[in-house]
């Protein structure tokens, strides 16, 4: 009777020691990916102040307004317009 107590005393000590070892690789696995996490935010909210920076300097430009050379700058580039004293040529494939 002692000695199946004795094994059973052990065989607890086992199932113990065998649970601090892994609960150990799992906090020490958790501890790893917290890590990474925090270099991940700090990247985004780097990011996010240079987006704001960014932000800042359109609504500035926004609140100022455009000048009219901005506004015929953009109508050429963006929209394809032109002044009414210019001549346009296209090219008529075929």
């Amino acid at each position: 009777m002692k000695r199946v107590r004795q094994r059973q005393g052990v065989f607890l000590k086992l199932l113990l020691a065998v649970f601090v070892i892994y609960a150990s690789v799992q906090i020490a696995d958790l501890q790893i990916q917290i890590a990474q996490k925090k270099r991940t935010i700090e990247q985004y909210e780097a990011q996010n102040a240079e987006l704001e920076v960014r932000n800042q300097t359109i609504q500035n430009e926004l609140d100022k307004g455009l000048s009219d050379e901005q506004v015929a700058k953009i109508a050429q580039e963006k929209l394809g317009l032109v002044d009414a004293d210019e001549t346009v040529f296209m090219a008529i494939p075929g």
